[in-house]
């Protein structure tokens, strides 16, 4: 009896395992594996160079405005400070209010002495004309030989008054004339005018009628024709790099200028450090006095050459290698590598043009 049960019971544990088996195979749904997502790059061709960046300031050559020469006092000036001026514009006068009185005094003077010359000509003449009426009348009254010759020595000695007259008044007449010229000329000199265009950077703070010393300075312009980039830290950048100057978001080609030796050595000798000036080698009506300037220097450019980003290559035990993607698998592979910036690393073997690469975050 206690065979039959158990064999019963076997029987029934059977059939419950063989029924849960069954269930379990056809409930289980099978998922499909998930893709594994890299951050990738392309290797691409492109020209690149390591570059050195300095903070800098666009200038202007300053032009000097003075009295040449010449001292007086302040008239007015014609410009205010920021003015825009253009080359031959007046800045300044002296005052010139006595010079001009004595101009208008000795324009009087000349038109006298030009006037009474030819006045006292004039009646010297009539005197003559009726000294030989008078010798005239003479002779036809059959007046003695000595009355004659009395009357014709009055009329040469008329006549050497006359050319007397005539002598000495042209020479009074040049003395007035030069006087004259004289005076006109030392208005020369009395308006400055504005050597280029270009603004007024500085004037001097002075007041009609203050007195002025010759080749004073008493305005400063900012030649806009001649910009300069000027660094003024204490690094030294090569002439021989490409520089380039990014101004209001434009590159410009810029050119290191160089001092002469021996005035460099003289300025570095009593302490000063003389700045770092480029001048620009291409068109730059953009830009403006005072505009902040990025200096860029290039060195070791190469152009058109395979790179990936830096980020994508690894260095270990001296051997530099990437990653390529392919079918979405990363596959070791080893690089050898050239120029390397902060942003890109020249690959020139180990890649091909259009390899896709993993990068590391």
């Amino acid at each position: 009896m206690k065979i039959i049960k158990k064999t019963t019971l076997l029987l029934v544990l059977c059939l419950t395992l063989s029924a849960c088996t069954s269930q379990s195979d056809t409930d289980i749904t099978l998922h499909e594996p998930v893709e594994v997502q890299y951050d990738t790059a392309v290797a691409t061709r492109m020209d690149m160079s390591r570059r050195r960046q300095y903070e800098a300031y666009v200038k202007a050559e300053i032009e000097e405005v003075s009295f040449e020469k010449r001292s007086g006092k302040l008239g007015e000036f014609y410009v205010s400070l920021g003015d825009s001026v253009s080359e031959g514009d007046p800045i300044a006068a002296l005052d010139v209010t006595d010079l001009q009185d004595q101009i208008a005094a000795a324009s009087d003077e000349l038109d006298y002495k030009l006037s009474k010359t030819a006045y006292d000509l004039r009646q010297k003449q009539y005197d003559i004309e009726l000294a030989e009426l008078d010798l005239e009348a003479l002779i036809i009254a059959g007046a003695s030989q000595a009355d004659i010759d009395i009357a014709e020595i009055s009329i040469e000695k008329l006549k050497a008054e006359a050319k007397y007259i005539e002598k000495n008044g042209e020479i009074e007449i040049e003395q007035a004339e030069k006087k004259l010229n004289d005076l006109k000329q030392s208005l020369e000199g009395t308006v400055v005018y504005a050597p280029c265009d270009g603004e007024v950077v500085f004037l001097e703070p002075i007041s009609p009628g203050s007195r002025i010393p010759a080749n004073t300075a008493i305005c400063y312009i900012a030649d806009k024709s001649r910009m300069y980039v000027q660094y003024d830290g204490t690094d030294s950048i090569s002439s021989d790099a490409r520089t380039t100057a990014l101004i209001g978001g434009k590159e410009y080609s810029i050119v290191k200028d160089e001092y002469d030796r021996q005035e460099y050595i003289a300025l570095m000798l009593s302490g000063i450090r003389p700045p770092t000036i480029f001048y620009f080698s291409e068109d730059y009506t953009d830009v403006t006095a005072g505009d902040f300037a990025a200096v860029i220097v290039h060195e070791r450019e190469k152009l058109d050459v395979l790179s990936v980003p830096v980020n994508a290559v690894f260095y270990n035990a001296g051997e530099y290698y990437v990653y390529r993607i392919e079918d979405g698998e990363k596959i070791y592979t080893s690089v050898e590598c050239g120029l390397i910036t902060d942003s890109f690393t020249e690959i020139t073997a180990g890649l091909e043009e259009g390899d896709v690469v993993f990068v590391r975050q």
